[in-house]
């Protein structure tokens, strides 16, 4: 009996996030987490870490295993001070169980530094966080880090008309955006010989 209401209340949990939660915005990835179940979890952006933990608990009660999660942030670099540290960041996410790597920097240089290591996702979620002039790096690094069923969410900022959304990213338009960040001067790395 109480197996059958413990996964009850998970179930409202997760309903709850699914439909109700703050902000709104968020719906959206956890729906998509809701379909998805997905197995490794890439966040660019953590800022406070409520979404990314709401991500963990909601990826590993669906699953029944442990997720893998990678979050990217400047963490104690940011101007303003609005987000967690390293050190905090780690602790808030490693006490739900999960596997988690947190890796500080400029999102650019992090995935340049990171991208070949981190493996494939089944799920990005890109926050506000990153620079404009940044994306076209962005863009090179991410088809490493996906396979062909991943989804990518990339955060909108709010407009007068609209408020700030989650886009899904498409593999074709994924691979048309590398490629024009290889146009705009960031050439393929050459490979070294063995």
């Amino acid at each position: 009996m109480k197996d059958r209401m413990t996964r009850f209340m998970a179930l409202l949990k997760d309903l709850w996030l699914t439909r109700c939660s703050r902000p709104r915005a968020d719906r959206r990835v956890y729906r998509t987490i809701w379909r998805q179940r997905p197995q490794r979890i890439l966040e660019i952006g953590v800022g406070l870490g409520v979404r990314s933990q709401r991500m963990l608990a909601m990826a590993a009660g669906r699953r029944g295993k442990p997720v893998g999660y990678v979050g990217i942030d400047r963490f104690e670099d940011r101007s303003g001070g609005a987000g967690l540290s390293l050190k905090a960041a780690y602790c808030c996410l490693n006490k739900l169980g999960q596997r988690v790597r947190l890796v500080p920097g400029e999102t650019e240089q992090a995935l340049a530094r990171t991208a070949n290591s981190l493996g494939q996702f089944d799920l990005v979620v890109i926050g506000l966080q990153p620079a404009a002039t940044a994306w076209d790096r962005i863009w090179f690094y991410l088809p490493r880090l996906v396979q062909a069923d991943t989804v990518i969410l990339r955060e909108a900022a709010a407009t007068e008309t609209q408020e700030a959304h989650f886009q899904p990213i498409l593999g074709s338009e994924l691979w048309q955006l590398a490629q024009t960040g290889q146009r705009l001067g960031h050439p393929r790395p050459r490979r070294r010989a063995a």
